[in-house]
């Protein structure tokens, strides 16, 4: 007989993703010069888009990893895919920004930064020590 997930349990897995592809759509939305000069070095974006995408590539890399006795690249390629597809999407958004375009080599931040993010979840859920709740 299969178990339906608990609501709280769905919600506790799925919130963390979508609050942060919310974040990520809120950010893209500003106008480009209404950024913090935190990071003011040639090519500045494309690290903000790897960290961007590879929390979102980790977020998504520990729903579909679930329940697997051993992490595998399945998961890995899975994140990763799903955050460039949302990547897609956050760009053909920007499209209708002001000071924002479209850009490939942004995709290419996004997927190696959900690639390397799907990575890490993989190294900690091999780990012993990982929590259980986790």
């Amino acid at each position: 007989m299969s178990h339906a997930p608990q609501p709280l349990r769905v919600v506790a897995l799925w919130a963390p993703p979508l609050v942060w592809m919310a974040l990520i759509f809120v950010g893209s939305s500003l106008d480009a010069g209404d950024k913090p000069g935190l990071l003011d070095f040639p090519h500045a974006d494309k690290l903000m888009h790897l960290v961007e995408y590879g929390v979102l590539g980790f977020l998504l890399a520990r729903i579909l990893g679930r329940g697997e006795s051993a992490p595998s690249t399945a998961v890995l390629i899975a994140s990763a895919l799903i955050t460039l597809a949302y990547g897609v999407t956050d760009e053909v958004h920007q499209i209708w920004v002001p000071t924002r375009t479209f850009s490939l080599c942004d995709l290419t931040a996004d997927l190696i930064g959900g690639a390397l993010g799907a990575a890490a979840w993989l190294w900690v859920a091999a780990r012993p020590w990982r929590p259980r709740w986790w």
